[in-house]
């Protein structure tokens, strides 16, 4: 029983702790790569309003 319980409830707090570093920095590229896109869709959108301008 008690080689049950070290099986299944040791991995649930361990893996977070190993894994922690690569999860947030798989989080901050999402993020940033969200940002970028929404950056540059907003940049390509002022290009065009401004060559639609002249």
């Amino acid at each position: 029983m008690n080689m049950i319980i070290c099986d299944v409830v040791t991995p649930f707090y361990v893996y977070p702790i190993l894994f922690l570093p690569y999860i947030l920095a798989g989080l901050v590229l999402v993020a940033v790569a969200i940002l970028l896109y929404r950056y540059l869709k907003k940049r390509k959108k002022k290009d065009t309003d401004n060559t639609n301008n002249r």
